[in-house]
């Protein structure tokens, strides 16, 4: 069976700039298990809070990465 990548960049638009700050997608544990996941990967002022984590599904890691 061939797996598919999935992975979305996540796009911050500010004015007419687009920067590519971060993303979410399925990773590949041990066994057979996946997850979604999600990541700020650009050094970017923000607040103290977390740059990464799990979500349950795609929809759950784009609401944590609005929040971070």
């Amino acid at each position: 069976m061939i797996r598919e990548h999935v992975d979305y960049s996540v796009i911050l638009k500010d004015d007419d700039i687009e920067i590519d700050i971060g993303s979410i997608g399925i990773q590949h544990g041990t066994g057979a298990t996946e997850y979604w996941v999600w990541g700020i990967d650009t050094v970017i002022p923000m607040r103290e809070v977390d740059a990464q984590g799990r979500g349950k599904d795609r929809k759950d890691c784009m609401r944590l990465f609005r929040a971070a």
